[in-house]
């Protein structure tokens, strides 16, 4: 057992010799000798720190997450009148709770932020090799509200210097993307003047997870300030469109030198994305985010955290679900541009009394989005045509290329980030409040 290991378990240990001398446990109306309870306890603790101690160290905080199970466990441990248990049946049913709270308090931690932000570095399919314990520490990083809460201008190039120059091993890297993660969440969201869109704050969260990625799959061959030759670039070109950063790359590598070609990469790169992406020939515009809607206070979370029937967020947490869905992973384009539609039809909303769902769905968007007649008309007339894609995909009978379909997706992401970023900015002080209420 290493150094931290045996520092936790000694915490641990203390915790619960404490607990039990708080805690009067009776069998047939007698105490129950202590020394007698412990000895049952000890093989848990080696079996909980032999599982799950090289994930965490023994600060207080930590610690605290034994807690939450003991708590429950000596709450619920003392003997049932009807049923008399004997010390060591309550010892071996502590034993075995105590294992299988922390087994199911740790198996669920993966989960706990996946849905509201996005964390491709826990799911994409070239980072399976990460175990549930790194995943684990990087939300628990994430989540640690004390441990980086007053570092909120740590930078990309701060990251990438931290792993720069040697192979990271999986749980070095994952916990420095968590708490890079967090440190960067909190500094975008809610601490800023200028504040940015919950789909913004998702976005970037991407792109963080992304550089991150690239930073521990790629051997730099210099620190902070040496170029990254092109073929790194190119080798990531993919991954760089399906995430949606070409527009910002070189600007979050920050410090880190790009080459020549690299250059030239990104300027082919920012000309697709502004053309209509990916080799199309239509080239589709969508007008700016007011800044007015920028300045949103909170996450999506606390959107989606409200109950189900709060009649402000409803619509809006559907749409958001749904939108995120369809930018997860690298799956079917066109599933992704139906679950774009589900989206649109949740915040726009349809009435069923009235015929034409894609005519309705065309005026409401080109109302919120919009601002003059002409941009009315325009956006109009692409909604349509990118429901007339989705009719096609969904009915089976899909005649366009891919490369349409992609460009449909793409405009249709812009869009409904537009509308909901619009739909929200009126309901964030009633969402505020009722999220501190």
């Amino acid at each position: 057992m290493n150094a931290v290991n045996e520092k936790w378990k000694v915490a641990l240990e203390s915790k619960l010799k404490l607990a039990l001398s708080e805690t009067t446990l009776s069998d047939n109306g007698e105490r129950i000798d202590v020394s007698d309870l412990w000895g049952r306890l000890k093989p848990a603790i080696e079996q909980i720190v032999s599982r799950f101690g090289h994930i965490l160290d023994s600060d207080e905080a930590s610690i605290q997450i034994i807690d939450v199970a003991l708590r429950e466990i000596y709450r619920t441990a003392d003997t049932d009148p009807e049923k008399p248990q004997t010390s060591q049946e309550i010892g071996a049913e502590i034993v075995e709770r105590m294992s299988r709270e922390a087994s199911q308090y740790f198996a669920a931690l993966p989960n706990k932020y996946d849905v509201f932000f996005e964390l491709p570095g826990l799911k994409d399919a070239d980072c399976t090799n990460f175990s549930l314990t790194s995943k684990v520490k990087a939300v628990e990083c994430f989540g640690l509200a004390n441990k980086v809460g007053s570092k909120r201008n740590v930078s990309i190039y701060e990251v990438i210097g931290a792993l720069n120059g040697k192979r990271t091993e999986d749980e070095t890297f994952i916990i420095q993307s968590g708490l890079y993660l967090k440190t960067f969440v909190e500094g975008h969201i809610g601490h800023r003047s200028d504040g940015i869109t919950a789909f913004e704050a998702i976005s970037r969260v991407k792109q963080t997870i992304f550089l991150l990625k690239l930073a521990n799959r790629i051997e730099f061959a210099n620190p902070i300030g040496g170029a990254i030759p092109a073929k790194v670039y190119v080798r990531f070109g993919k991954d760089i469109r399906e995430l949606d950063v070409a527009e910002d790359f070189a600007e979050l590598l920050g410090k880190v030198t790009l080459t020549k070609e690299v250059r030239k990469v990104v300027g082919e790169e920012r000309s697709n994305w502004k053309g209509g992406a990916h080799g199309a020939t239509t080239i589709l515009t969508t007008p700016p985010v007011p800044q007015q809607y920028l300045r949103l206070p909170r996450a999506s979370s606390d959107l989606i955290d409200l109950p189900d029937n709060h009649s402000d967020s409803i619509a809006l947490k559907n749409a958001m679900i749904w939108a995120m869905d369809a930018q997860q992973g690298r799956g079917d384009i066109s599933l992704k541009l139906v679950q774009l539609s589900i989206a649109f039809e949740a915040v726009l909303g349809i009435d069923s009394t009235k015929q034409g769902k894609t005519e309705q769905l065309a005026d409401r968007c080109a109302y919120v989005v919009a601002n003059t007649r002409s941009e009315r008309a325009e956006i109009r007339r692409q909604f349509v045509k990118f429901y007339n894609v989705r009719s096609e995909i969904v009915h089976g009978s899909k005649t366009r290329a891919d490369s349409e379909v992609r460009v449909m997706y793409f405009w249709a992401k812009r869009v409904l980030q537009i509308v909901i970023a619009k739909e929200i900015a009126p309901r964030m002080d009633s969402v505020t409040s009722t999220v501190k209420r």
